[in-house]
């Protein structure tokens, strides 16, 4: 009998980047996060493929970031109409490989959610967890 290694594939390492909630009026709730609580606005971007826009924050001295994404009626990433509880978007995990990340979710039992893109300098991909919550899987765009 010969002595053979198990070699056991790596996991993808996942890393926690930020979290997303929808917003019913984009200028109400920068204001309120900005003027009420005290952050900063440090980016924000029209998304010509969901039609909406979304804004990033961050507190002084933290490294995590909120992301506030407002979706028009009709968008396929809104499900309209907006209702109390439904403001949780989705969750954001940086991976060193996208498309990689997105079959070993997927063959793991994660349900798609959308595949592999490209949205202005970043790939993305969705899956959803047990519970419908959008999971996006960033990264670089892959040969960059």
């Amino acid at each position: 009998m010969g002595c053979g290694v198990l070699i056991r594939p790596t996991s993808m390492r996942y890393t926690l980047a930020y979290v997303g909630i929808q917003v019913r009026d984009m200028e109400r709730s920068i204001s309120f996060y900005r003027d009420v609580l005290g952050m900063q606005v440090v980016r924000r971007q029209h998304v010509p493929e969901t039609g909406g826009e979304w804004a990033e924050l961050r507190s002084d001295g933290s490294k995590q970031m909120l992301e506030l994404n407002w979706y028009p009626d009709g968008s396929k990433f809104f499900a309209g109409p907006y209702r109390n509880g439904d403001e949780l978007d989705h969750i954001a995990f940086e991976c060193e490989d996208v498309e990689r990340a997105y079959r070993e979710l997927r063959a793991k039992g994660a349900r798609a959610g959308h595949p592999p893109f490209a949205e202005g300098e970043s790939w993305l991909a969705y899956v959803e967890d047990p519970d419908g919550i959008w999971i996006e899987l960033t990264g670089p765009i892959p040969d960059q």
